[in-house]
């Protein structure tokens, strides 16, 4: 006898935003978390860092986003920044160097 066996392969973020967008979720559930720029900003925590030139920094380790708030008041929002490149930058003698030397022109960037 044959039998057949279907398996769905759908990311997990794809059936949240389905739900999210359409307003499901089980009764009595509480609220699904928020998703996008609004809830990165209530995730991550601004890290004050020792600087002439950056105020604070934070990171996304899902999104691998790296924001970084200048003495100016700019923040820049860094694209795929790896874990291990904010490490090494967080333990830096010298915060504005380093991201001269390997942050600014190495990831795609945008204002915030």
């Amino acid at each position: 006898m044959l039998s057949l066996r279907f398996e769905w392969h759908v990311p997990l973020a794809s059936i949240h935003s389905v739900c999210v967008m359409s307003g499901l979720q089980r009764a009595g559930a509480a609220p699904l978390p928020p998703r996008g720029r609004e809830a990165q900003d209530r995730m991550m925590a601004w890290i004050p860092v020792d600087s002439s030139v950056i105020d604070a920094v934070r990171y996304d380790s899902r999104a691998t986003q790296l924001d970084i708030r200048f003495t100016s008041g700019d923040v820049y929002r860094y694209a795929e920044v790896p874990a291990f490149v904010v490490r090494a930058f967080m333990a830096a003698p010298s915060k504005g160097e380093f991201f001269n030397a390997e942050l600014r022109d190495a990831y795609a960037f945008e204002r915030l």
